[in-house]
């Protein structure tokens, strides 16, 4: 498991290795349609850093509202940035 690395988010330096993230969010279309769920890997620093990477890339992917964010997994450590 992950452990964070930088308790304020920032990196002591840009040469220092993120964690791969998985992140799973879904958006509620509305109450008689099912959610449309999103899938992405990210390297991060932090969760917090993979759930703003996360949301980008489901806005990229035709997310037109808000993703839930319903997991956020470390699935590998010091990957290389």
């Amino acid at each position: 498991s992950c452990f964070l690395r930088y308790p304020n988010g920032v990196p002591k330096d840009k040469c220092e290795s993120m964690n791969r993230y998985r992140v799973i969010g879904a958006v509620t279309d509305n109450i008689y349609l099912p959610s449309t769920f999103y899938e992405v890997e990210v390297n991060a620093w932090n969760e917090d850093h993979a759930d703003d990477l996360a949301r980008d890339k489901f806005h990229r992917q035709g997310a037109v509202r808000d993703v839930i964010i319903n997991n956020i997994e470390c699935i590998d450590e010091e990957v290389q940035s």
